[in-house]
């Protein structure tokens, strides 16, 4: 059985690839509502279909049920209804990993890990956190 991964609002497919080529994991699939960064990380994934895979679908069609990883990188004003759908749909022991921004602590509760990213210099965010969430079912 091979480790899964979805990547909600997966821009370029950069944690994709380095999902299946450097991470060992067996499947990664990205959700992306931006065509043009779909057809990029297509691009990118060339001859890796069957394990690295871009959707042009909204993240609300995401079937995070499936992963054992989720990545997500969302802004404040939909965390609330992403965290609500996470609690309902995960199963029992899937990671979330979150950039920037905490899911509400009533989704999955309090993060088991927060981490500081330094950013570049050159980057647009001048820095930015990640936060870990294991979740235990309810």
């Amino acid at each position: 059985d091979c480790l899964q991964l979805i990547d909600v609002g997966s821009g370029d497919g950069a944690l994709l690839r380095a999902a299946t080529r450097v991470a060992g994991f067996g499947k990664a699939t990205g959700w992306e509502i931006n065509p043009f960064l779909v057809g990029y990380a297509r691009l990118r994934s060339s001859g890796r279909y069957a394990r690295e895979e871009t959707r042009w679908h909204s993240l609300w069609d995401a079937p995070v049920a499936e992963a054992d990883v989720v990545l997500v990188y969302g802004a404040p004003p939909i965390m609330q209804d992403l965290g609500a759908k996470l609690k309902a749909e995960l199963r029992p022991g899937a990671v979330v990993v979150s950039n920037g921004y905490p899911l509400p602590p009533e989704a999955l509760g309090p993060p088991i890990a927060s981490v500081f990213v330094e950013t570049p210099r050159w980057s647009s965010d001048a820095s930015s956190c990640l936060f870990g969430y294991r979740w235990g079912g309810a």
